[in-house]
C-alpha cells in the first residue's frame, strides 16, 4: 500500500493548507510533489502485486468531462489553456489517485478516517473561530488571495478600526481572529483556500460525518458512538456559524439518508426535526441574504444565455467569470455556460454513476455483505450532501467534489474484490436517463427564473 501514504500527504495539503500559513512552506509546490510521490506509490503498488490497473463505472465518463473541458478551451479561449488546464488536471489525478490505488474495504476505510479527521479538525476551527475574540483585519497585499490579515488592534465593531493611523486607501472590518491565521468574513466562520467561503466550508464538514457514522456501525463501541455525537453535533455548530444554506441542505441531507434507512418515511420527518435547529439558528436574512440570492439567478441567467450563444462548446472551461463578475454558483449552470451542453451531459454522467454505484449495492439484487453496505450508505448520504448543495456553489471541478467520486470509484473496486461478479454496466437506459435528468433540471431552472429574473 504504498500509495496511502502520498494520498494522506495529499489529503492533509488540500484540507489542512499548512503552505498558507506557514510562510516557508508556500515557496515549495507541494499539491505537485505530493501528486508525484502518490503516483510513485500507485506504480509500486502495481508493480508489487497490491493493486492492478482496472476502470470503474465513473472512469470514461471523467476521462471525457475532462477531455471536453481541453476542447472547449482549445475551441474558445486557447491562451487560457495552460493554466485552466494545469488546476483541473489535480482535481483529475486526485479521483486517479483515490479511486485507481484504493482497491479493498480495508484501504477504503483507512482513507475514510483521514478524511473524518480531517473533516473533524477543521469542523473545529471553526467552532473555535465563532468564540474568538473580534480584532481589525485589512485585505490581504497579494491582490490574487480574499484572505483577511489581522493588523493586531481590537474591535467591538466596525468603526473601531478606522481610529487611530491607518493606511490610506486600506478597507477595515471588525471580524473574529481564529487559529492558522483564519478569520470570519461578516462575522461568518471559514477556513483557507478552497475553504474561505463560508459555504464551502459547511458543506465539506457536513459530508465527512458519515464516516464517523459507518465505523459506529462496523463496530458498535462506545467511542465510536461517542464520536458519531461528537461529530453531529461539532458539524452542527459549524455548520451554523457558517450562516450557510446551502451548508444546512447539505447536513440535513446527509442525516436524511441515514433516517430515511433506518426509518424510512418517518425517517424524514426525524431527520428534519434533527436538523431543524440547524436551519432555525444558521440561516442569513435580511438585504444580504436576499442580495445574494438576486445574484445567484443573475448568474443562472447568464449560464443559460452563454449556453444559447453556443451550446456546443459554451464559453470555455474557467471562463465564466469573463461573463459575470461572479461564478454561478451552481455547478450544473457552471457546466452548461463554460461547456455546452456536452459538457453538461459528461459531468452528469459522471454524478450519475457515482450514485448508481452505491444505490446498486443497497439494492436487494446485489447481495452485497454488510460491511459493503455500510460503506456504501455512507458514500451515498456524502454524494447525496455534496450534490444538495452543488445547485447552489460551483462545485463541478473542486478538488474534494473529485476526491469524493474517487472513493466511489475506489467502493466500487472493493465491492469486486469481495463479489468478483459484480457490475455496473454503463446501458443505453442510463444514458437516456442522463439526458432526460438534465432536460428536466434545465426546463426547471429556466421557468423557475422567469419568475425570478
Amino acid at each position: 500500500m504504498f500509495a496511502i501514504p502520498g494520498l494522506v500527504g495529499i489529503l492533509f495539503l488540500v484540507y489542512i493548507r499548512p503552505q498558507e500559513f506557514i510562510p516557508i512552506l508556500g515557496r515549495v509546490p507541494w499539491i505537485y510533489i505530493g501528486l508525484l510521490l502518490a503516483a510513485i506509490g500507485c506504480a509500486l503498488d502495481v508493480r508489487r502485486g497490491f493493486a492492478r490497473l482496472q476502470s470503474n463505472p465513473l472512469l470514461p465518463w471523467a476521462g471525457a468531462y475532462f477531455g471536453w473541458a481541453f476542447v472547449t478551451l482549445a475551441v474558445k479561449a486557447p491562451w487560457d489553456i495552460l493554466s485552466e488546464m494545469l488546476g483541473s488536471m489535480v482535481s483529475l489525478c486526485l479521483f486517479l489517485m483515490v479511486a485507481g490505488s484504493l482497491q479493498t474495504l480495508r484501504s477504503l476505510r483507512i482513507m475514510a478516517t483521514v478524511l473524518l479527521c480531517l473533516s473533524l479538525s477543521i469542523t473545529l476551527v471553526g467552532v473555535h473561530q465563532a468564540f474568538a475574540p473580534l480584532g481589525c483585519v485589512k485585505q490581504s497585499d497579494d491582490p490574487t488571495s480574499d484572505q483577511l490579515v489581522p493588523d493586531g488592534r481590537s474591535c467591538e465593531e466596525r468603526e473601531d478600526c478606522y481610529e487611530g493611523n491607518l493606511e490610506a486607501g486600506v478597507e477595515y472590518r471588525c471580524e473574529h481572529i481564529g487559529l492558522a491565521g483564519t478569520t470570519s468574513v461578516l462575522h461568518r466562520v471559514r477556513y483557507r483556500g478552497i475553504m474561505q467561503d463560508p459555504n464551502e466550508l459547511a458543506v465539506i464538514v457536513s459530508i465527512g460525518v458519515p464516516f464517523a457514522i459507518a465505523l459506529l456501525e462496523m463496530r458498535k463501541t462506545l467511542p465510536r458512538a461517542l464520536l458519531v455525537a461528537f461529530s453531529v453535533a461539532a458539524t452542527g455548530l459549524c455548520t451554523i456559524f457558517t450562516q450557510s444554506r446551502s451548508g444546512q441542505l447539505a447536513f440535513m441531507a446527509v442525516l436524511g439518508v441515514y433516517f430515511l434507512r433506518r426509518w424510512k418515511a418517518l425517517g424524514l420527518v426525524l431527520a428534519a426535526l434533527v436538523a431543524g435547529p440547524v436551519m432555525m439558528l444558521g440561516g442569513r436574512s435580511g438585504d444580504s441574504a436576499d442580495e445574494s440570492t438576486m445574484s445567484r439567478y443573475e448568474a443562472w441567467d447568464v449560464a443559460f444565455e452563454l449556453a444559447r450563444q453556443s451550446p456546443i462548446f459554451g464559453m470555455g472551461k474557467g471562463q465564466f467569470t469573463e461573463f459575470h463578475e461572479r461564478t454561478a454558483h451552481n455547478s450544473m449552470m457552471l457546466a452548461l455556460g463554460e461547456l455546452g451542453l456536452v459538457g453538461l451531459f459528461f459531468w452528469s454522467a459522471v454524478v450519475y454513476f457515482a450514485f448508481k454505484v452505491p444505490m446498486t449495492l443497497l439494492s436487494g439484487r446485489s447481495n452485497a455483505p454488510p460491511l459493503v453496505r455500510l460503506w456504501a450508505t455512507a458514500l451515498l448520504s456524502a454524494m447525496c450532501g455534496l450534490m444538495v448543495s452543488s445547485m447552489f456553489l460551483s462545485f463541478s471541478d473542486h478538488n474534494i467534489f473529485w476526491i469524493y467520486l474517487g472513493l466511489v470509484g475506489a467502493l466500487y473496486a472493493g465491492a469486486r474484490e469481495l463479489m468478483p461478479d459484480f457490475r455496473v454496466a454503463s446501458t443505453a437506459k442510463d444514458l437516456l436517463a442522463v439526458v432526460a435528468i438534465d432536460g428536466v433540471l434545465l426546463v426547471f431552472l429556466k421557468a423557475y427564473l422567469r419568475t425570478k429574473v
